[in-house]
């Protein structure tokens, strides 16, 4: 799916919870001129002078809760955090190889009682 700003009106519109004619009539309503629905939301912003985020403030300002989604969506987040947290594995296994260090070996093995 494209970003929201590369949508036309009409294709947004069949995502949203409103009509091609709502989102023209808010857009409208606000001052920012749109000939028809067929046109990206970034056409429409640079047409006017504006930004794809006031484009969007301009619908949800006059048909509210039009830009939240009709569905649940199936894209993928690409948000900050990379599945960052505290490892809490156990580690298992031997080690091999020969043992190097500064202990005192034993002169003698202990009694067994």
């Amino acid at each position: 799916m494209p970003h929201a700003e590369e949508l036309t009106l009409e294709q947004l519109a069949a995502r949203m919870n409103a009509s091609g004619d709502a989102l023209l009539a808010a857009l409208r309503a606000e001052g920012i001129a749109v000939e028809a629905d067929d046109h990206s939301i970034a056409d429409i912003a640079k047409r006017n002078g504006r930004t794809p985020r006031e484009v969007f403030a301009a619908i949800e300002k006059h048909v509210p809760g039009a830009i939240a989604p009709a569905g649940p969506e199936t894209g993928r987040g690409r948000g900050p955090g990379g599945g960052q947290g505290p490892g809490q594995g156990m580690g298992h296994g031997s080690g091999r190889g020969q043992g190097r260090g500064m202990g005192r070996g034993m002169d003698r093995l202990p009694e067994q009682e």
